[in-house]
């Protein structure tokens, strides 16, 4: 366990300034056990002292002259090219969890001091040295002010490093949506942020925790999604190789479709005379209003009348609306090409992301925190962003069966908010909307299922709203349920346009 966590903070120390920013005050080489640790762990102090930055592929250079210099032993040369050589992947990644190796990095810290003044303690009383003992249990004092809680003063001069912690995190989503479901979301795809989507069945909740989890990781982000029982494993490979490739396994959805495009009204209409609006057939259309009245089948019939109408999207007042584009048949996709699609994937975003699939009623917060644990240990993977599909399918913890069923409910909902907490990563889940939504065009807060004190701990939850008609034009209306930090008006909607059958649940947005 030593060699692993001492490895971990070596590599942060090479790579991550965040990390180091935060982690300098409480490294001391010489509580690491490891004596070549503390070699390589003193060069990247010394780098960040000297510079103010971590080394980074400069180590390499370090190292180099430090075994010139005779600094470095033979014996110690496989272990620091061992470390040396795990790094070309880190270098790559956009995103490191810098927070969560500080609390490991504490901790580490700690134990260590600890053991060390215990050993300290323990040869003065052997030697019958006592008061030296006393003196040196009253001298000690504690590496980090580490406790359950996070302690700090908010008005202090040290508390500057946490204001501008807390201000970047806002300013740096993990990952980023485009268009109109980026302004609505994006503020919320942050470290420690647990955000969910609620929808009735079968309305595409997987499809939207998947297409998050595969931006996520195009962002560089390491990436652990878990299914606890919704799919099965190769439904879900089915899914990401169906996203990739942009078309279906399934025959019947390999002929003609209607791929909808943002486009706006008043330029279906002619109603615009803007002179950067796009040219365009004349569509026929009297008014804005029998733009908006438009059902499938009249798009369908005014697309296939006018294949060349040119979409407009030029100006900020845009009054969006679908256009349907015909997307002519394709071969049903093949394994050898989803995995092709998969490979070209990792290799162009360096994508990391582990999934774990569960049979229904068998996933605990508890196997994911140990889930977690082990893949850390065994892989070092950290992950920035965890995707649960779905959080109603969890099962509860060994100690909450003398709960009754609202409060189980209640506290795995508490338990995933604690996972965002402890892991310092964005936390991505989805419910189901209770009965009370089947009739409603629009979710709204009392729609929650179970228990609703699912609000209480969410930093933001979206509904997902979807009449049988938009499904077929292929338009999601997502509105805000509750937001903690945003000013938000839940009757608002992100229009999102989608075609599932080729995998995409994101195409494009407009408010």
């Amino acid at each position: 366990m030593e060699d692993f966590i001492e490895r971990r903070i070596i590599i942060g120390a090479i790579v991550s300034n965040d990390f180091m920013s935060k982690a300098r005050e409480i490294i001391d080489p010489s509580l690491f056990l490891s004596d070549t640790a503390k070699q390589l762990i003193g060069w990247c102090l010394e780098h960040y002292d000297a510079y103010g930055n971590v080394p980074e592929r400069d180590i390499e250079g370090i190292f180099a002259q430090k075994v010139r210099d005779g600094d470095v032993g033979k014996d110690r040369v496989e272990w620091f090219d061992n470390i040396l050589s795990g790094l070309s992947e880190e270098y790559e990644r956009k995103s490191f969890n810098a927070d969560y190796l500080y609390d490991q990095c504490s901790k580490y810290m700690k134990e260590r001091s600890l053991r060390f003044l215990s050993d300290c303690i323990r040869d003065e009383v052997d030697s019958g040295r006592l008061t030296d003992a006393e003196t040196l249990v009253h001298s000690f004092m504690p590496t980090v002010d580490e406790g359950v809680g996070d302690v700090v003063e908010p008005f202090g001069r040290e508390s500057i490093k946490h204001y501008e912690e807390a201000f970047k995190e806002r300013e740096n989503p993990l990952f980023k949506l485009p268009k109109a479901i980026g302004d609505m979301m994006n503020f919320e795809l942050v470290r420690s942020g647990f955000i969910s989507f609620m929808g009735e069945e079968k309305i595409g909740k997987t499809f939207f925790l998947m297409e998050l989890a595969i931006r996520a990781a195009s962002a560089g982000c390491n990436v652990a999604m878990f299914q606890a029982g919704d799919m099965t494993r190769n439904q879900q490979l089915r899914r990401f190789a169906i996203r990739m490739a942009r078309k279906s396994d399934q025959e019947r959805f390999c002929g003609l479709i209607w791929i909808p495009e943002a486009d706006c009204a008043l330029h279906q209409a002619d109603d615009c005379r803007r002179e950067q609006r796009e040219r365009s057939s004349r569509l026929g259309l009297q008014s804005v209003k029998s733009v908006w009245e438009l059902k499938y089948d009249d798009l369908v019939r005014l697309s296939k009348d006018n294949a060349g109408h040119a979409c407009c999207r030029n100006c900020s007042d845009m009054m969006g609306v679908p256009w349907l584009r015909a997307r002519q048949p394709v071969n049903p996709l093949t394994w050898i090409e989803g995995y092709r699609k998969a490979r070209e994937f990792e290799s162009r975003y360096k994508a990391k992301m582990k999934l774990a699939t569960y049979a229904n009623d068998t996933l605990t917060i508890r196997e994911i925190f140990s889930k977690l644990k082990l893949w850390e240990r065994k892989y070092g993977f950290v992950p920035d962003v965890i995707v649960i599909d779905y959080a109603d399918l969890l099962a509860p913890d060994g100690d909450m069966y003398e709960l009754d069923y609202r409060n189980r409910i209640n506290s795995i909902w508490k338990r995933l908010r604690r996972l965002s907490e402890e892991h310092r990563c964005l936390v991505i889940t989805a419910t189901q909307a209770a009965a009370s939504s089947y009739d409603k065009p629009l979710l709204r807060r009392s729609d929650f299922s179970e228990d609703k004190r699912k609000y209480a701990h969410i930093t933001a939850m979206y509904g997902l709203n979807q009449t049988n008609e938009e499904k077929k034009i292929g338009i999601m209306r997502i509105n805000e349920l509750d937001v903690r930090e945003s000013f938000f008006e839940r009757v608002r909607t992100v229009k999102v346009l989608q075609r599932l059958q080729m995998g995409r649940p994101i195409l494009t947005s407009y408010w």
